[in-house]
């Protein structure tokens, strides 16, 4: 269970492994404070994550409210029927074609 900051020329990328929660704000913040002062998208994979709570899902609301492009990737049912309901997915980047819902 953790989380991988990855800085490309292209983008900041975070893959979650586990749980999208508590344990990795500090990881988002980061990414999020990388991207913002490279000018780069957020990119999020959690095709890893099995759960979450309000710590991740706060951490991904505030990276969506401070940059102009956070993109999720590898999102289940689960997570996009949750994010939908927080307003995460009306403000992802990612292609609304490859969401399940």
């Amino acid at each position: 269970m953790g989380a991988l900051l990855t800085k490309t020329e292209s983008c900041v990328s975070v893959r979650i492994d586990g749980k999208l929660g508590y344990e990795v704000w500090q990881t988002l913040r980061d990414a999020r404070n990388a991207a913002l002062e490279a000018n780069l998208p957020l990119r999020l994979d959690i095709q890893g994550c099995h759960r979450a709570d309000m710590g991740g899902i706060g951490a991904v609301m505030i990276a969506q409210e401070k940059l102009a492009a956070v993109e999720l990737c590898g999102c289940s049912g689960k997570f996009s029927e949750c994010f939908r309901a927080f307003g995460i997915c009306g403000h992802c980047a990612t292609d609304k074609s490859s969401c399940p819902f």
